[in-house]
């Protein structure tokens, strides 16, 4: 059936390898298919085989199967991938496509999707209730993938309409992949541009509790972006922007519970750094350079096809980040450099850790827009965020981003066994414990702690949280979250 043939890679290669700073490739198999050999069933193989499989090969032909159907159905993704997980995609339009969304074959290797506005329904007290959808077109070639994208969205408290376009397209080799990307419009941005806070949930915590955190501005813009994975798995980014920034404020208090004893907040972020008030309109030209890199990556090689592989491999980077006054009338000046290690391992049999750290400080700071000051993943709300290592969960979103120098921190403790784990009959259905230590370091945080205990994996789908707050030694804040299952890291509310 599969005649595999694998290959050591002996000292010569290695030292070749190491010569031209390559990637570690640490296993390479070639093999061809018999074209009989799908069209005979399993007692033809069990009569002309010498011996018996070993458990080993069992497991190296079901691999090498499961490789064969995936390059297979990425080859076919344009014209048998589903739409919503269910629907097929097709060319003709039908009326619950309005109301459902689609995609649609616009030819070989095009295709048009779109999201049905339904799904971008949302609300906050500056633009009460908003919908805004996606159209995107997406053209294939051997050699490049290209997108538009067009977002719409209309604000019915402030009764206006804006959008947003972006065209990027991405090419070279599938494991030496460089990007471009051109952006612009006029749009409703968050402060702080990782978007800490779902307008998803954000729509409910209004309506429901009258409790608004999103903090919003609106921007009319123009970016560009270049990224190239160099060799060794080092990937090089520059990004250039030019913002006119408009200040917004709430226009409507309209809620599904009134609550005598709260009111909507200001849309203005509480800042121990910022001067108040902000400006009502503000012009930047600003710019980033990156690099990002896996020091320690390795790969395989199937048919001369390489794959990356999982492993104790940390990402580590650096970027400056900078705004440039009197271009395009560019306010903001400033400089930053920051840093981060992000490293993700298992520890003996079954134990995990997953550790991250930033860090970075203002060369300069002579003038820089809120939107500009170094901003934290917060948390209010009774929602965990997704990632269990990449937030912390009672800090206020704002209230200490910094024009100075920062120090930020995440370390998540993943046991086999530890306390309730040590039941047999809980350990086998799966659940899983956690312990998690964030810090935080700015002028006005000092020294900020979270402490936490989580049970994940409950029901494979939930995770409990309970998280204690210090602040130089002292108690500041006590919470439970309830979150998503750390091993669905996918899923997203927008």
């Amino acid at each position: 059936r599969d005649q595999p043939r694998s290959r050591g890679l002996g000292d010569v290669y290695k030292r070749q390898r190491k010569e031209r700073k390559e990637p570690e490739v640490v296993m390479e198999r070639t093999y061809t298919v018999d074209s009989m050999a799908k069209k005979r069933d399993v007692t033809y193989w069990d009569e002309i085989r010498p011996v018996p499989l070993t458990e080993y090969e069992v497991k190296g032909y079901v691999m090498m199967d499961s490789l064969e159907r995936k390059d297979k159905e990425e080859a076919k993704r344009d014209s048998t991938q589903t739409f919503g997980g269910n629907r097929k995609r097709k060319s003709a339009f039908q009326l619950e496509d309005v109301l459902l969304g689609n995609s649609y074959s616009m030819g070989k290797n095009k295709r048009l999707n779109y999201e049905t506005p339904l799904m971008g329904i949302r609300f906050n007290p500056v633009e009460g209730y908003s919908v805004k959808t996606n159209l995107s077109y997406r053209v294939r070639t051997d050699k490049t993938v290209s997108r538009f994208t067009f977002t719409p969205r209309y604000s019915f408290a402030r009764d206006k309409f804006s959008a947003k376009g972006r065209y990027n397209i991405t090419y070279g080799p599938r494991l030496r992949r460089s990007a471009f990307a051109i952006e612009g419009g006029r749009y409703i941005s968050q402060y702080n541009r990782n978007n800490p806070i779902s307008e998803f949930i954000n729509t409910f915590s209004t309506l429901l509790y009258e409790q608004n955190f999103l903090k919003i501005y609106e921007k009319e813009y123009l970016g560009l972006g270049l990224s190239h994975k160099l060799k060794g798995d080092v990937n090089l980014s520059i990004a250039v922007n030019w913002e006119n920034r408009n200040l917004l404020f709430n226009n409507t208090s309209q809620t599904w519970f009134n609550r005598d004893d709260r009111v909507y907040d200001t849309n203005l972020p509480i800042n121990s750094e910022a001067t108040y008030p902000f400006p009502n309109q503000e012009k930047a030209f600003h710019f980033r350079i990156g690099i990002k890199a896996k020091p320690w990556q390795k790969y395989r090689i199937y048919n001369g096809k390489k794959r990356l592989m999982d492993g104790p491999t940390p990402t580590i980077s650096l970027q400056y980040r900078g705004g440039i006054p009197n271009i395009l009338d560019s306010q903001v000046d400033f400089g930053v450099i920051e840093g981060s290690f992000e490293h993700d391992f298992r520890v003996g049999a079954g134990s995990h850790i997953h550790m991250k750290v930033n860090a970075g400080v203002f060369l300069y700071n002579d003038y820089v827009g809120f939107a500009d000051f170094k901003h934290f993943q917060g948390n209010r709300t009774v929602l965990a965020t997704i990632n269990p290592a990449g937030s912390f969960r009672l800090l206020d979103y704002y209230r200490h981003s910094t024009k100075d120098e920062f120090v930020a921190t995440q370390l998540h403790y993943q046991f086999r066994k530890f306390l309730v784990t040590q039941i047999p009959e809980v350990w086998l259905l799966g659940i899983k414990e956690n312990i998690f230590v964030n810090h935080l370091y700015t002028p006005t945080s000092q020294q900020y702690f979270e402490v936490g205990y989580s049970i994940d994996n409950i029901f494979r789908i939930f995770r409990i949280e309970a998280a204690t707050a210090f602040q130089d030694g002292k108690y500041l804040d006590f919470g439970i979250r309830i979150g998503i299952a750390s091993n669905i890291g996918n899923l997203r509310f927008d």
